[in-house]
């Protein structure tokens, strides 16, 4: 994805949130005649991060890992999800809004992982490029890739914690009926944005 097209999908997240919060309205954008990758059928995350004195605190994630929906419409509702959803944080205020930066993760199909010996699992996954995702008896976690740089996980301890995400005791990922997946992601939040066109307009 380009930085134009990374610029698109911030101003869909950003107007969604914006329209909710102060119109109330559940706005999603007319792909009629919209660049191709936004009709493009994608999983996608919105997070939100909440900036106070430079310090930056989670505010709200929530996406849609399977595609499901056209990548313009999935940015819309992740992104209203985000900030009013998440059962984590009470919802978004409007004055909060000055005050949020946004994210958005574009997602890779999910490549399952036949593998549950923890030496080769740690060959496998890439902390940093992979995403996970754990199924096991109707309960599920994921975990975008830059958590596990953001907290500095190894391999397994990435996979311990996208367990207890699911709700799964850490080390269930040895259970040979848990599904474990992987998935990249192109990320890009509102400060990247900033910083690339600041140094492109020098």
């Amino acid at each position: 994805m380009s930085y134009e097209e990374a610029d698109l999908a911030l101003c869909i997240a950003h107007t969604a949130v914006d329209k909710y919060l102060v119109e109330g309205e559940r706005w999603e954008p007319n792909l009629t005649n919209a660049p191709e990758f936004l009709k493009e059928v994608r999983g996608a995350f919105v997070t939100l991060y909440r900036i106070d004195m430079g310090i930056e605190n989670l505010r709200g994630c929530i996406g849609f890992p399977l595609p499901i929906y056209p990548l313009g419409k999935a940015l819309a509702l992740a992104a209203i999800s985000a900030a009013v959803s998440d059962p984590r944080f009470p919802p978004v205020r409007v004055e909060e809004l000055p005050l949020i930066e946004f994210s958005v993760d574009i997602l890779s199909p999910l490549e399952k992982i036949d593998e549950h010996d923890p030496v080769k699992l740690a060959k496998i996954i890439i902390p940093g490029k992979h995403g996970l995702v754990v199924k096991y008896k109707g309960m599920s976690g994921l975990l975008l890739p830059k958590v596990a740089t953001e907290y500095g996980w190894g391999p397994i301890e990435f996979l311990e914690h996208t367990c207890m995400k699911a709700g799964l005791p850490r080390n269930y990922y040895l259970k040979p009926e848990t599904e474990i997946y992987l998935f990249t992601s192109e990320s890009y939040t509102d400060k990247e944005l900033i910083e690339y066109y600041y140094n492109k307009n020098k």
